[in-house]
């Protein structure tokens, strides 16, 4: 489902989480309503003020407001798939202390079964 408007937008992201409520509307009320009817132009908006990434304001505009939070971590961007290691690698922020990670996340649904091993890992710090 594509969201369009900007209202639709702005009810998945304070769903998601990703933005708190009164820090989004502090951020909105300086900015002018009319220039926000599309969903898309809200988004950019948001993602060039920093609230979101661009990757997380695709995520919302596609209708998808779950997911943004594993393990401590809000994932902030997808960078590949490994198919060989059935994997997923995101960049993340750790929410505990903010630092920004690579993490790679081995998935049940794609195969991945190795006893001892853990299902997701922080494989570089980036900062």
């Amino acid at each position: 489902m594509k969201v369009e408007s900007a209202d639709h937008f702005t009810e998945l992201l304070m769903k998601s989480g990703l933005v708190q409520r009164q820090h989004y509307e502090a951020w909105r009320s300086k900015r002018s309503q009319a220039a926000y009817s599309r969903a898309s132009d809200l988004a950019d908006s948001i993602v060039a003020d920093g609230l979101v990434t661009r990757w997380q304001a695709d995520k919302l505009l596609a209708g998808k407001w779950k997911g943004f939070y594993f393990e401590g971590f809000v994932i902030t961007g997808h960078v590949s798939v490994d198919e060989e290691e059935k994997a997923s690698i995101f960049t993340a922020t750790d929410t505990t202390s903010g630092k920004h990670v690579a993490l790679k996340v081995f998935s049940a649904a794609r195969g991945f079964q190795r006893p001892g091993i853990p299902y997701y890992t922080v494989f570089i710090q980036i900062n």
